[in-house]
């Protein structure tokens, strides 16, 4: 890779299981024996095409502490897929956390009443057309920051940069992204339902090389037909190509991929990252072309809680969709001046996109209240 990746062990290629053998029981097999993973997904590839939604596939799946499988993963795929990295009850702490915000924000919001899940609350979050949630200093809750603190979430990402135990990370003050579910009665006929092909990378040409990654903690399981996040593996080695095909000329790091050529080169490539547990975190390089999947035109109650886990005659629950961005870095990559920025930022109110270096002017909430000094959310700043 080129530009400012931190060295590391080298590392074998990961191999994909055998069916009906572990992982374990397919990396002792002979090489020439072991089936290999692209192989996999290139005839996963071909058996979608003409579907018109992104076919599911998790390959990439790493187990915390392994930086020898997570870069070579992270080289081949450019991302990655921690298991577990919330528990179950983390994940209902940070659900409740979500919900304490919104209805702080937006005190017409009940959460025990789907009624009150109104699109003009919703639609005022942030992106309507994506769920991306970037207003009321949510860059900056307690939502965001439990869920930065987790300890296996730091853990994850010590593993992604092949950190030691006593190296410091600097997290991104991203925010969040919700989706309502079009199969609850009370959304039915009010537009909930998010784009599925907005397909963009976050690292513009005037950042060539690597730079950094970004992240997605997933509170609630994510099916092919819940939509979750998609992904176009193995798109980071066509960085340059994906800036300037059709004549685009981004100025900035964001980079939608609308023009001649793109769709083709996504539908050659995308998939979605599923399924995924509650609690799972997805990384990726920020060359990685990425977007997120809404609902299936045919999601019924029944795929709700079959995903949820929820008998057939539970409530449905008023929510798709809920993750946390997350991007994390060594913070010996921020200048001293970086980092009172982000000091400034946290004391302020204001949160960054997916560079943990690049805080971002914003009006905070009238109900924020910056942290105590000791805070252990400091740390990450």
């Amino acid at each position: 890779e080129a530009g400012a990746e931190p060295a590391r062990k080298p590392a074998r290629g990961p191999a994909a299981p055998a069916a009906k053998r572990s992982d374990d029981e397919a990396a002792a097999q002979p090489a020439a024996k072991r089936p290999r993973v692209v192989d996999t997904l290139e005839a996963l590839m071909r058996s979608a095409r003409g579907s018109g939604r992104q076919p599911p596939w998790a390959a990439c799946v790493c187990g915390i502490g392994d930086t020898s499988r997570c870069r070579a993963l992270l080289k081949r795929y450019g991302c990655v897929i921690f298991r577990g990295v919330a528990t179950g009850p983390e994940c209902v702490e940070l659900e409740g956390l979500f919900w304490d915000w919104l209805e702080r924000e937006h005190p017409s919001v009940d959460r025990s009443r789907p009624a009150t899940h109104a699109p003009h609350v919703f639609e005022a979050l942030g992106y309507k057309n994506t769920g991306v949630v970037n207003t009321g200093s949510i860059g900056q809750s307690d939502f965001l920051w439990r869920a930065r603190t987790l300890s296996r979430m730091v853990e994850a990402w010590r593993t992604v940069w092949g950190l030691s135990a006593d190296e410091r990370l600097l997290t991104s003050f991203d925010g969040a992204g919700v989706h309502r579910n079009p199969c609850h009665p009370a959304h039915a006929g009010r537009g909930v339902r998010t784009d599925q092909k907005w397909y963009h990378l976050d690292q513009g040409p005037r950042q060539p090389g690597f730079v950094g990654y970004q992240g997605v903690l997933t509170i609630f399981p994510a099916t092919g037909k819940t939509g979750s996040t998609v992904v176009c593996p193995g798109s980071h080695k066509d960085h340059a190509e994906n800036c300037a095909r059709g004549g685009k000329q981004p100025r900035g790091p964001f980079v939608r991929l609308t023009a001649p050529g793109d769709a083709e080169y996504c539908a050659a490539k995308a998939v979605q990252l599923a399924p995924l547990g509650a609690g799972d975190l997805v990384v990726w390089d920020s060359r990685v072309v990425h977007c997120s999947n809404g609902a299936a035109a045919d999601l019924c109650a029944r795929h709700v809680r079959e995903a949820r886990g929820l008998a057939p005659e539970a409530p449905l629950p008023s929510l798709l969709r809920l993750v946390a961005y997350i991007a994390m870095m060594p913070r010996s990559r921020a200048s001293a001046r970086q980092l009172e920025q982000r000091r400034d930022a946290v004391r302020r109110g204001t949160g960054s996109g997916h560079d943990p270096l690049k805080v971002r002017a914003s009006a905070p909430s009238r109900h924020y209240r910056a942290p105590a000094s000791d805070d252990p959310r400091w740390r990450l700043v």
